[in-house]
């Protein structure tokens, strides 16, 4: 059996898809037992902020998508450096699509009253916390090294 080397990118992109799953695997079944068993407050005074959420959520995650983008275009991985990683929300946050999809989970949860929404999305970000995300990390401390391990002083937030 001969090694081969580890497609870096389709890794770390597998990684991601498997934490982004969690959220959804997550959500179905609390949306049906929300629907079927409601165990809700009256949440209407958080309504506004609900549908904020509901907005914030997949607009971070649209931001992170197109600047995420900058990294087709780089051919040459060793001319890298720790400001190259920060375009868009990556100037702020290491990984704006998970926070992005939290948002999602907490307007809906918001918006349908639904405590147990809330509770499968404090569930997801914990597991992609504790699981997925250091992968990611190490992966891309691996794929691109000292500027990546830069980047991570930088920008510590990685909610």
């Amino acid at each position: 059996m001969i090694n081969q080397p580890i497609n870096m990118h389709k890794t770390a992109h597998a990684v991601l898809a498997e934490s982004y799953m969690v959220y959804v695997i997550l959500t179905i079944p609390a949306l049906v037992i929300s629907v079927f068993y409601p165990v809700s407050q009256n949440l209407l005074s958080l309504l506004p902020m609900g549908l904020i959420l509901l907005f914030l959520g997949p607009a971070l995650i649209m931001w992170a998508q197109r600047s995420s983008e900058y990294f087709r275009d780089k051919k040459n991985i060793n001319d890298l450096t720790a400001e190259d990683f920060m375009h868009g929300p990556y100037k702020f946050i290491r990984f704006p699509t998970h926070l992005g999809l939290f948002l999602l989970m907490v307007g809906l949860a918001i918006v349908m009253g639904s405590f147990v929404i809330f509770c499968a999305a404090l569930v997801a970000q914990v597991i992609s916390h504790l699981v997925f995300l250091p992968k990611e990390d190490s992966m891309l401390v691996e794929k691109y090294g000292n500027p990546y391990r830069n980047y991570k002083k930088v920008v510590r937030l990685s909610i």
